[in-house]
């Protein structure tokens, strides 16, 4: 299991401050399933004794999983105002090979994983998409992410596919994904 901790000062109504979260209980613990589709779920309990609240997850979980993770941590430690532990919930390393967490170093973590799966994409058949809209589909020749100006928009996505009309480059709040219709 990987196991974090967020220890906090003050006192706090824990009910209110995980109720957004929409978490279930079963008389001792709260639980919040990590995606619709597998049953792989975080625990979290709180011992107001020693102001501390614990997560609990299982060692096996996908990105999309650990995200939503990061998620539901972040935002109970940010309302309590609290400091995480979170050294027996390691993830993985990131570019640098230092060690990445389930809450400390975790954008770090995305950022790397993410470049690694858009590489891998180089030469794959892809869909270039604006919300919803699909802009273009073809193999994949170029792809480079440009942190926004300010934190309230997404990252810039430049990317070059090869068409059946020829090379089409695309930029913007982008998403590529892979498809695997010829």
């Amino acid at each position: 299991m990987l196991n974090a901790t967020i220890t906090y000062k003050d006192k706090i109504h824990f009910y209110e401050t995980i109720a957004p979260l929409n978490c279930k209980f079963d008389g001792t613990n709260y639980f919040k399933q990590l995606s619709n589709q597998s049953t792989r779920k975080i625990t979290i309990s709180h011992d107001e004794e020693s102001h501390k609240i614990l997560f609990s997850l299982p060692n096996e979980v996908s990105f999309e999983e650990c995200q939503k993770a990061n998620t539901i941590i972040r935002f109970i430690a940010d309302n309590v105002q609290g400091e995480i532990d979170d050294e027996r919930a390691q993830l993985g390393y990131d570019e640098e090979g230092k060690p990445v967490y389930i809450y400390h170093r975790f954008e770090h973590w995305v950022e790397f994983i993410d470049e690694a799966k858009h590489r891998s994409l180089e030469g794959q058949k892809v869909a270039v998409l604006h919300g919803k809209e699909i802009l273009g589909e073809g193999l994949l020749l170029t792809f480079k992410k440009e942190q926004p100006i300010d934190d309230s928009s997404q990252p810039v996505i430049s990317c070059t596919l090869l068409t059946t009309d020829g090379e089409e480059s695309f930029y913007g709040e982008l998403k590529v994904e892979p498809i695997t219709q010829w």
